[in-house]
């Protein structure tokens, strides 16, 4: 697990086509949003495309830092990889779920409690990210 988390890039490489394959085949559902008095249709797959170059990109950093052979905190390497790809992996099940039993929710509320609570989730491994990143950059080399 250690080796892993020293690579944390091969992780992010690795999710990208499964992100991908999980948008092809959620078939036909679609994302509607609500704002301003104007709705937005966002289809799974463009929502799998968009996380897989947020991935890329997450993924080309770690890898950068690694070929610089620059220092990461592992403490915050495993944050970041738990809060982005688990908070990722529990939103697109939660709003895959939704789409497939809409009656199951109430769409005003729950929703929009469990979307906000993954999103913090997801930004907080965000945080952790950039924090980890500015380390490596400014720290020693290995």
């Amino acid at each position: 697990m250690i080796r892993i988390i020293e690579k944390p890039h091969l992780i992010f490489f690795v999710a990208i086509p499964i992100i991908i394959l999980l948008g092809i085949f959620s078939g036909e559902n679609l994302l509607d949003i609500n704002l301003h008095d104007t709705y937005y249709i966002i289809s799974f797959v463009e929502i799998s495309y968009l996380i897989s170059l947020l991935f890329l990109f997450i993924g080309l950093c770690y890898w950068v830092i690694f070929k610089f052979n620059k220092t990461l905190l592992i403490s915050l390497s495993k944050i970041h990889i738990l809060f982005t790809i688990g908070g990722t992996i529990l939103w697109w099940f939660s709003a895959f779920n939704f789409f497939l039993d809409p009656k199951s929710f109430d769409v005003n509320f729950t929703m929009s409690v469990i979307s906000s609570i993954l999103e913090v989730i997801i930004l907080i491994g965000q945080f952790c990210f950039l924090i980890n990143i500015l380390i490596g950059i400014l720290g020693k080399r290995k």
